[in-house]
């Protein structure tokens, strides 16, 4: 009997996170490189590259077909980026990772321009903002700056559930976006932005 197939919200959201980052890197003031921009295949915190097969082998109920469909829908998605990018007249790559029980996703983008002000759509203080409403704040982290994008609860906190981070230098720019409602993703979105870049710059 064939298991039931498994469908992986993160794989799902890693899509519309790409399209999504990869349109806003598409502004960033044009710039020109000698070296080849490359992503690595693992991040720190035990991300693998979601276009590998390898990132499917640890997914309860995945079968060898549904890790095919999945690593094969985010080779499409590089794809697809690359063709944004040129069509922007913008060198950059970008890769979507997950963690090894599929439950955690980021999407990396690298471009070769200066990054620009990183800024929210909106201001807003949580101390003063009713339950429900949805808000922008800047938070730092390592040596990157990141926007999280959450909803209040009426009492100053905030239930953030996206998180942009930024880092660039010198004509480099790096973008790490993620999902999630974690009290210390800003940390660990921090680690990661900072260990790529060191990778890479």
């Amino acid at each position: 009997m064939k298991s039931p197939r498994v469908v992986l919200p993160g794989v799902v959201a890693g899509v519309l996170l790409l399209a999504v980052a990869v349109a806003f890197a598409v502004f960033l003031p044009k710039a020109h490189g000698e070296t080849t921009l490359v992503l690595p295949d693992k991040l720190p915190g035990g991300y693998v590259a979601a276009d590998l097969r390898a990132a499917y082998e640890g997914i309860d109920g995945a079968t060898d077909e549904d890790k095919a469909t999945y690593a094969t829908a985010q080779v499409n998605a590089r794809k697809y980026s690359a063709k944004a990018f040129k069509a922007a007249g913008v060198e950059g790559v970008a890769r979507n990772y997950l963690t090894k029980d599929g439950s955690e996703f980021i999407a990396v983008q690298l471009i070769r321009a200066d990054g620009g002000a990183l800024s929210p759509y909106l201001f807003t203080d949580p101390a003063t903002a009713s339950s429900g409403t949805s808000l922008d704040h800047y938070v730092k982290a390592g040596h990157a700056l990141c926007i999280e994008t959450g909803t209040a609860d009426g009492s100053g906190n905030v239930q953030q559930s996206v998180i942009e981070c930024q880092r660039s230098e010198d004509g480099l720019t790096l973008q790490v976006t993620t999902q999630s409602s974690a009290d210390d993703v800003a940390k660990a979105v921090g680690k990661i932005v900072d260990s790529v870049w060191d990778e890479v710059a």
